[in-house]
């Protein structure tokens, strides 16, 4: 996930990636959280996983908080 991030940081340009987890699935959750994401919510109903609708849980990352978790 860093060098995803990294590279969309420096190639793409971008200013902000956003990751989405089930709000159940909590091994993708430490995998954000790992890389330097923070937590910003819970947003309600946002999945449809086998037609099924569950919550997901909503992470950021900046490009000086992938540069923190680096350290």
């Amino acid at each position: 996930m860093r060098l995803c991030a990294q590279f969309g940081f420096a190639e793409l340009h971008l200013k902000r990636l956003e990751i989405l987890t089930a709000a159940g699935n909590v091994r993708s959750q430490h995998v954000a959280e790992k890389a330097g994401a923070m937590r910003e919510g819970m947003l309600r109903q946002r999945l449809n996983i086998g037609g099924v609708w569950h919550d997901a849980v909503l992470f950021s990352l900046l490009p000086a908080d992938l540069a923190a978790a680096s350290v």
